[in-house]
């Protein structure tokens, strides 16, 4: 479970803040919310990713397009064939890693 706090800005007035634990047991918050009851069912999004099993921390999604694609490559080279492989690795080194 989460909680909703109130807090408050000199330019914005009375916010809400949602803070709720991560499945990793660490502690996360989101804020700025201008409505009680957007920051609530932001808390119940979040809980149902967590859930789901779809809960993904904003930390983790900062990884590059670059970074994901290598991966990729790597564990699709033994999956296809060495000519499949040149034609995509062709692919992505000159059209999408520039």
């Amino acid at each position: 479970m989460g909680t909703v706090k109130p807090y408050s800005t000199k330019t914005k007035g009375r916010l809400y803040e949602v803070w709720y634990t991560k499945p990793d047991g660490t502690r996360g918050h989101d804020r700025g919310f201008k409505l009680k009851r957007d920051a609530e069912a932001h808390l119940a999004t979040v809980e149902v990713s967590k859930l789901k099993g779809a809960y993904i921390d904003r930390a983790d999604a900062r990884a590059t397009v670059a970074q994901l694609g290598e991966q990729w490559m790597e564990r699709h080279r033994s999956k296809i064939t060495a000519s499949s492989y040149h034609s995509v690795e062709s692919a992505w080194r000159i059209h999408v890693l520039p």
